[in-house]
């Protein structure tokens, strides 16, 4: 419904324990190596904290791993696509072309 829960709903002790859970998990999931690229933190907002993250561009493409599974998406205006393999290679060549 568009209401602001903040983080307190996630159940951490404190601001440290969530911000090292999120970066464990950037590690894990999109990689140590494009850490660089990202800035994140607590912001609040009126009595509650929002998690607050800015992804940098990349040199290189990155790659969320799910489970086993390596998976691209690509930012269209405000929404982010998933693209297969076929379309993920299309991109990537059409980048180095340009």
């Amino acid at each position: 419904d568009g209401a602001i829960v903040g983080t307190t709903k996630d159940g951490f002790r404190n601001d440290d324990k969530y911000l090292l859970h999120v970066n464990n998990l950037l590690q894990r999931h999109i990689g140590v190596e494009f850490i660089r690229y990202l800035r994140y933190d607590l912001k609040p907002v009126g009595e509650r904290h929002i998690l607050v993250l800015d992804v940098l561009p990349a040199d290189e493409p990155a790659f969320l791993r799910v489970d086993d599974d390596d998976q691209f998406f690509v930012r269209m205006g405000p929404a982010s696509k998933k693209l297969s393999v076929r379309k993920t290679f299309e991109y990537l060549r059409e980048l180095e072309g340009k």
